[in-house]
């Protein structure tokens, strides 16, 4: 089960990346789909702190990033999602997990759900940028699981 939500934030990471390099290659770049990408990342943050049990406090999701920082950001979510997922076995992933929302309201839910609220959060996102981009009358970059496996496969 661990190395299926390896895959999906491998996945996910992938498809962010495929998003910010299509933005990078709009001129000039089009701040609202910008926002868009920084506000998956800035989301994905916001659940690493708090499973890494780090500031509950409320962070910031919609900040202003660079493309470039959304880059940099990019590899070091990457990275820590890694390690939080080489740190859970199959017990601590169906574990309740403590936290409180940004209205400082707690709640416990599953490990597991917060991994795949992480990963749905970042795809509605993405759609979201597609759709912007299809209104600028531009093919929007395919980001299908299907089509990182294909490529990941090859």
């Amino acid at each position: 089960m661990i190395p299926f939500y390896r895959k999906l934030f491998e996945y996910d990471n992938w498809a962010n990346g495929e998003i910010a390099s299509q933005l990078a290659s709009i001129e000039p770049t089009d701040e609202q789909l910008k926002k868009h990408l920084v506000h998956i990342l800035a989301s994905q943050f916001v659940w690493l702190n708090r499973l890494e049990w780090k500031s509950q406090s409320s962070p910031e999701t919609w900040p202003e990033w660079s493309l470039q920082e959304c880059q940099t950001r990019m590899e070091n979510l990457r990275d820590r999602w890694q390690e939080i997922l080489q740190s859970l076995n199959l017990p601590a992933l169906y574990s309740k997990f403590r936290y409180q929302n940004s209205e400082g309201t707690v709640f416990e839910t599953p490990i597991q759900d917060i991994l795949i609220h992480a990963i749905t959060h970042s795809s509605y996102q993405r759609s979201q940028i597609a759709k912007q981009v299809r209104q600028m009358d531009i093919s929007p970059v395919n980001t299908d699981y299907i089509t990182y496996i294909r490529i990941v496969d090859q």
